[in-house]
This record gives C-alpha cells, sequence and structure tokens, in this order.
C-alpha cells in the first residue's frame, strides 16, 4: 500500500509539471484576455478622456469622473467564432474594440441622495468661451489605446441663438468625424440625414471590416455634438445564441433552487440538533465579506447613498450569511461520512500550518492547480483547432481585473466563489451521494455531470457551442472529485482557489502595462511563499495527529451523544432481558401482557415467580426517573424480589424487607412504585400489596361491576421501615371463573393525545366492562388498539406496562 501511494505521488508530481508547462505555454494562445493592450495607467485613460471632451467643446473639471472596462460579447463571440484564434487576437487588438473604456461625467449627487435627477431636470449652457458647461451627464467609450468609439449627452441643452443651418451642422459633424477618425473617414458615405430639433447624420464606410459593417452616427444640437457613435455591426446571426441563453438562465435557477432548498433544509435540521458549527464557515465567509469591501472600496466611484453605503453593508452581509450556511451544512454532512478529510483543513482554519499533514495537502493542492491549468490550457487550445468553438460574455464588467488593485481584486473573487462551488458542488454533493451509494465511480460521475451543468461554474470565460462547455466543466469536475476522494478538502480548496487566480491573472503579464505585469506576478510570488511554507512543514517532526483541539466542540458533542445513545441502547437490551420471556402456565389463569418502552429508557418493571404448583407471584413495578439510572434501580429491585419472595408467602412480609433494602442501597429521592401479588389457584385466593402503585381494576363476575382496589401503602424507598411497615396494608380477595384483574402503569392511564387530553381510568373501565367475555389476549390487544386511537401521532412520553389475568 505504501509502495503504491509513492508511485502515485511520483505521478502526480510528474502530470502537475506537465500541466504547468502546458499552462505557461499555450496560455496566451488561448485566452482572449491575452489580446488585452492597456494604457499605462488610469490617469492615462483620464487625460484622453479629458482631451476629447475638449475638442468637443466640452468643460468637465467641476465634475468627477467614473471609469469602467468593458468586454462587447457580440463582438467577442463574432471575431472568434469567425477567425483562426491568432489571427482574432490581432483583430481584437487593432481593429474591432471587443475591449473598451467607459468613461462617464456627472455632478456628484452627495452621500444622502439615494436617486439621481433625471435629464430632464438638468441642462448645459454654453458658457463665452464656447464650451458647454455640464450639468448633468456625459458618457464616451474609448477603446484600449484611448480612440473615442461613443459619446452620448444625456442631458437637455438650452441654446440662446438661432437654429443652425444643415450645412453648417454637416460641417460640424464632418469636422468631428475628421478628427476622431482620422484620412480613412474618406471612405465612409453619407446615408441619411435626420432632422428635427437636432440634425442626425449616419455615414457607412464603403468596405466591410473583416466582414462587419462599419458606421459612424453623429448627432448635432445647435452648435454641439451630443452624440457621436463609432459603429460595428456583427451579423445578425449572433442572435442565434439568445435561445442557448435563455435555457442556460433556466438551468441556472432551477440548479441553485434545488441546491438552495437541500441546504435550508439540512441547516435548519442539523441546527435543531446541534450537529453544526459556525465558527469555521465564519471565518472563512468573513473573509469572503472583507474581501468584497476591500475590493468595492478600491473600485467605486459612487458617492450616493444607494451606490456606496448600502452595498457595503447589505452585500457583505448576504455573503457571509450564505456561505454560512453553505459551509455549515457542508462541512456537518461531510464529518458524517469521511471526517479525516477535514483534519488539514481544521488545522489551517486554526492557522496550525507548520506540520506535515497540513504541508501534505497544500503541496497537493498545488500538485491540482497546475494539474488544472493544464486541463484548462490543452482543452481550450483542442477545441480552438479542431472544433468551431468561439467564446462569448454579454458585456461583462471586468473593471475589477483593470482598475483598482487586479490581483486583490481577482484573489477576493476567486476565494469566495471556490468557497461556494467547492463546499456546495464538491464537499456536500459528494458527502450526500456517497452516504447513498457504494460505488465511487458512479458518485464522482453523477457530481461531474452536475457540475458540467452548473454554468455558474467559470463566467471568466465561456466556451460555446454549449456542449463543449457542458464537457469542459465535465472534466474539470471530475479531477476535482476524484482529488477530493483520494486526498481531502484542503487539497480541494487549494487546487480550486490557484486554478481560479492564475487561469485569471495570467492574462495581466501581456497588457503591456507596467502595473499589470507586476499584479501578474503577484500570484506567482505569493505561490513561491506557499511552496517555502510546504518545505518548512514537511521538515517538521509535528504531525496533525498530535493536535487535540481542532475538532469543531459541537463534535465532541454529538460523538458524546452517540456514546450515550450507544449505552442507552445497551441499558434497554437489558432492561428488556430482564423482562419475562414467556408467561408461565398455570391452571385457570389466562394471562396476557404488553409492554411498550418509550424512546428514552424508563423503569417500568414485571415479573412472575412461580411459587409452586398453585402458586404464581405476580409484580408490577415503575421506577421514579428515566435513563440508565432508572434501568438500573429497576434491576437492583428484581434482584431484590427474586431473592425475597421465595422466603415469605406474605406480600406484606416480602414488601417491608424490600424497602428495608431499597432504602439502604439507592440515593434519596430514589422510589419505586410497585404491586406484589400472589394468585392461589387451589385456595381460590388473590393476597396483593400496593406500595404507592396504581390500584388494582377488577371486573368481578359476581357483582358484574368494575373496582379499583387501593390497599394503603407507601412507595418503596421513600421512607424507613417505621413509617413504611406501618403504612403498608395487605388484602386478600376471592377469585371466581370470569374475573378479570388489571395491572398496569401510568403510562396506561395517562397516555396524552396532541391537545394533552390523557386517556384516563374511566376509558379503561368502560373498555373493560365492554370487553369482559374477551380472552386475556383479545382484552390486551383492544386496549391497545384504542389508546393508539386515543393518542394519534403524538410521541410516547412513558413506558406502558399491561398486565390482565382472567380467572378461567
Amino acid at each position: 500500500m505504501e509502495n503504491n501511494n509513492r508511485v502515485l505521488e511520483k505521478w502526480l508530481i510528474i502530470v502537475s509539471i506537465i500541466g504547468l508547462a502546458s499552462f505557461i505555454v499555450l496560455y496566451r494562445h488561448v485566452s482572449p484576455h491575452s489580446s488585452i493592450k492597456l494604457l499605462e495607467s488610469k490617469q492615462d485613460i483620464l487625460q484622453a478622456s479629458s482631451s476629447i471632451l475638449h475638442k468637443l467643446k466640452y468643460e468637465p473639471t467641476e465634475y468627477k469622473p467614473r471609469i469602467g472596462f468593458y468586454q462587447d460579447g457580440k463582438k467577442l463571440q463574432y471575431v472568434t467564432s469567425h477567425f483562426p484564434f491568432s489571427e482574432a487576437q490581432k483583430i481584437m487588438q487593432n481593429d474591432i474594440p471587443v475591449y473598451f473604456w467607459n468613461v462617464s461625467y456627472r455632478k456628484s449627487a452627495g452621500l444622502f441622495n439615494t436617486v439621481d435627477k433625471s435629464q430632464e431636470d438638468v441642462e448645459v449652457s454654453i458658457g463665452p468661451d464656447g464650451l458647454q458647461k455640464i450639468t448633468g451627464n456625459l458618457r464616451m467609450r474609448l477603446s484600449q489605446d484611448g480612440k473615442l468609439i461613443e459619446f452620448d449627452n444625456w442631458s437637455k441643452i438650452t441654446v440662446s441663438s438661432d437654429t443652425t443651418a444643415q450645412a453648417d451642422a454637416r460641417q460640424i459633424a464632418e469636422d468631428a468625424a475628421q478628427t476622431f477618425v482620422g484620412p480613412s473617414f474618406s471612405n465612409y458615405e453619407l446615408q441619411q440625414i435626420y432632422q428635427d430639433s437636432t440634425y442626425t447624420f449616419k455615414w457607412l464606410a464603403d468596405s466591410t471590416l473583416w466582414g462587419m459593417k462599419v458606421g459612424i452616427e453623429i448627432v448635432v444640437q445647435g452648435t454641439h455634438i451630443i452624440r457621436y457613435h463609432h459603429s460595428y455591426i456583427p451579423p445578425e446571426e449572433l442572435n442565434k445564441l439568445q435561445s442557448e441563453n435563455d435555457v442556460i438562465a433556466i438551468l441556472e435557477v432551477l440548479l441553485m433552487l434545488i441546491y438552495t432548498i437541500a441546504v435550508a433544509f439540512i441547516i435548519v435540521q442539523r441546527l435543531r440538533r446541534d450537529e453544526v458549527s459556525i465558527r469555521n464557515g465564519l471565518r472563512l465567509s468573513i473573509i469572503a465579506g472583507f474581501g468584497f469591501v476591500l475590493n468595492f472600496w478600491t473600485m467605486t466611484n459612487d458617492d450616493t447613498l444607494a451606490g456606496f453605503i448600502i452595498p457595503l453593508i447589505f452585500i457583505p452581509t448576504f455573503i457571509i450569511l450564505s456561505l454560512l450556511a453553505i459551509i455549515g451544512a457542508a462541512e456537518s454532512t461531510s464529518r458524517d461520512i469521511w471526517p479525516e478529510k477535514l483534519r488539514s483543513y481544521d488545522a489551517i482554519i486554526r492557522i496550525r500550518i507548520l506540520n506535515r499533514s497540513v504541508a501534505r495537502s497544500l503541496a497537493r493542492g498545488i500538485g491540482l492547480t497546475f494539474i488544472l491549468l493544464g486541463i484548462f490550457a490543452c482543452y481550450h487550445w483542442i477545441v480552438q483547432h479542431f472544433t468551431g468553438v468561439f467564446y462569448s460574455i454579454e458585456n461583462e464588467n471586468i473593471t475589477s481585473i483593470v482598475l483598482g488593485i487586479p490581483a486583490l481584486s481577482i484573489i477576493v473573487t476567486s476565494f469566495s466563489a471556490v468557497c461556494y462551488n467547492e463546499f456546495i458542488f464538491r464537499i456536500f454533493t459528494l458527502s450526500f451521494l456517497r452516504r447513498r451509494l457504494d460505488s465511487q465511480w458512479a458518485i464522482v460521475i453523477i457530481a461531474s455531470i452536475i457540475w458540467g451543468i452548473n454554468f455558474l461554474g467559470d463566467q471568466y470565460l465561456l466556451v460555446f457551442p454549449i456542449q463543449l462547455r457542458i464537457i469542459y466543466n465535465f472534466l474539470i469536475g471530475i479531477v476535482l472529485c476524484l482529488f477530493l476522494i483520494r486526498y481531502d478538502v484542503l487539497t480541494l480548496l487549494v487546487g480550486s482557489l490557484g486554478f481560479a487566480v492564475f487561469s485569471k491573472s495570467q492574462a495581466m503579464l501581456y497588457w503591456g502595462s507596467t502595473f499589470h505585469f507586476w499584479q501578474g506576478l503577484l500570484p506567482w510570488l505569493a505561490l513561491l511563499g506557499l511552496i517555502i511554507i510546504v518545505w518548512i512543514g514537511l521538515r517538521r517532526a509535528m504531525n496533525i495527529d498530535l493536535l487535540s483541539d481542532l475538532t469543531p466542540p459541537y463534535v465532541s458533542r454529538m460523538n458524546e451523544r452517540e456514546r450515550m445513545k450507544r449505552e442507552l441502547e445497551i441499558a434497554r437490551k437489558v432492561q428488556i432481558s430482564f423482562l419475562p420471556k414467556t408467561i408461565p402456565e398455570i391452571p385457570l389463569l389466562d394471562i396476557a401482557t404488553l409492554c411498550i418502552p418509550a424512546t428514552e429508557i424508563g423503569g417500568d418493571y414485571y415479573d412472575f415467580i412461580r411459587l409452586n404448583e398453585h402458586q404464581l407471584g405476580i409484580v408490577i413495578g415503575d421506577v421514579s426517573g428515566k435513563g440508565i439510572s432508572a434501568a438500573f434501580h429497576m434491576t437492583l429491585a428484581k434482584g431484590f424480589l427474586k431473592s425475597q419472595a421465595r422466603r415469605d408467602n406474605s406480600p406484606r412480609e416480602v414488601m417491608k424487607r424490600l424497602n428495608e433494602l431499597f432504602y439502604e442501597n439507592v440515593e434519596r429521592g430514589t422510589f419505586i412504585s410497585m404491586i406484589y401479588g400472589i394468585f392461589d389457584v387451589r385456595e381460590k385466593t388473590f393476597t396483593f400489596t400496593r406500595a404507592g402503585h396504581n390500584p388494582v381494576i377488577i371486573r368481578s363476575i359476581a357483582f358484574d361491576n368494575i373496582e379499583d382496589l387501593c390497599p394503603d401503602g407507601i412507595a418503596l424507598g421513600l421512607t424507613g421501615s417505621d413509617i413504611f411497615d406501618h403504612h403498608m396494608e395487605e388484602q386478600t380477595i376471592g377469585i371466581r371463573t370470569g374475573d378479570i384483574f388489571i395491572l398496569y402503569t401510568d403510562g396506561i392511564s395517562e397516555a396524552m393525545n396532541n391537545q394533552k387530553d390523557e386517556f384516563g381510568e374511566d376509558r379503561l373501565h368502560k373498555i373493560i366492562q365492554s370487553q369482559h367475555r374477551a380472552s386475556a389476549e383479545e382484552l390486551v390487544n383492544y386496549i391497545h388498539e384504542k389508546i393508539n386511537s386515543f393518542v394519534g401521532k403524538t410521541p410516547q412520553h412513558d413506558d406502558m406496562t399491561l398486565l390482565v389475568i382472567k380467572i378461567l
């Protein structure tokens, strides 16, 4: 076995190295994001946008710019679906603006203004210098290198001069087109002119650009341009993806709904049973929530209450609560199935990093990262060269990986996604399936199929057609599931997080920006630090098994409850073993019994003592309390009674000695109610004593009535001999054919329904009177049936014991 493990570890190292090499070599040739070419800094794009505004005669000095970086999904889809990928990258870099800057100017609404002013409430006035003084909103789109693609003035302009002539407006538009398009504008032909309160001019290039129609639309109002749009129009055939996107959306909603219901059900159920811990989940959730806050703080340009403060409160709260439930449910479920897989995870959560077990899990996680990166690169390279693959993300905002602190943003978003995906789709799903399936491969295949259709899995780079994306997700799911089954949770989390971070950050190395190049190197430096930690941990003598405080407290409580449950089950079996296995056969006596223990062990006790051929001792008792102590005291009383019953034929004397022994050997407050009597079939008598127990019910054939026999007596163990002996009364009655004697514990008379009503002695009397001609067995069954009907589904709260003796 050890040799097999060593061989497997060697193969893991080899495959990891191959995966890393494949990723480094192929990434630039398979990721659309590697075609991004950025200006050096945020200030460069602000300077470019300010220059464009001056050319358009706008003055933005009083306005706070808001910058975003976006990806046009339709253009990306078109370029990658119509051209080889290497050529598509050049097209995206030089000709078609798949990636673009979005810069907007608007006046601050103030922290406590949650609603912006509408466009109709703002104006743009013309200053003496000819520049428009902005009091509304402006938006522009710029190419990666800062060239104008689109400009919109969403404000209302008030112009005091007369309406500009069409020729003058056209000249204004053509001058702007020459400025922003350059000499190539001569290849554009004017197609349409619209006139109302403004002039709209539309030009169309006389040839397509890589198969896309290229046009320019300029709207002039007065002497100023209020709209400029350099459009790149893909063919209409791109709309065919809409139906696929609708299917994806439906599947995502259904899958999330199923998992949400499952997690909610399990977390509520286990919280009630104290079988879930929030400590680990709270730590991870707070890290994810804090990461969002930090990322949002560096990214947002919004200064309104709705746009800034509210997201900082509600979104982290939602992240923390949802992850708390997911991690809690997944952890609790997996600890039932394979607790050993959480040991390294528990250690690293408690910052017990420098030990061999954690180091091995981290090392395997790094290996898993490299393997997944290799699959990512090789799969995309293969499908690009041998299938009609293309990529599409519908106008995705990728500002977070361009502005702010991109490496931090990638790590934060990846951490949250990994916690969500791995805990719910791997740890929870595999634990759930393993409880129900024996085959590991069946578990892996089912979980991977679920992951395959989980289109939330990788939103960073979406592959189309959809079947290629399903295959890709399925392959990644297979590897992740196998690593969880073979190794542990920490290996899975480290590998998945590393894969998510490097598959996103690697593109920054190729963007041409020094700042982003170093941001792309930061994850590799972090990986180097992790490798050093692994090296130190592997050299440490300490093993995780020596750490005793890793298990969450609720697991210890669960184990203690399981131990108590096993002990109670043993005690229950012992208790049942002490009850009579058979009913003794005595002439003239028809005997039937019923004994139904409650959920918790009680102290009901009954027995038969064969004194001689014509005498039968019968005892029924109820020990105070529940659980193991009640079972123990019942066993003690049985031993005392067996030792005393054959020494004397007087039930009173037996009961006196029994009380003396019990009082001396048990702690105060423990007592037993009991009836002990002797049926003498030769003398036709029943002699008994009652130590504080329920009365003996007799249905007399002679008087045709029901009577409670209740001689004086005190429960065993309450008092010493003086008081007990004084109050102990023995009663003897004659017996006749047809007489019925019923002995029972209070679990019979006090059985309750859901309205808390008790069955009571009156109902019991009526049943006995109505069924007095039945045999003892039939009467017992009838009483049991009536009690069940009365109680319904209300749980049984006490042991029920019933003895019926009918005189033949």
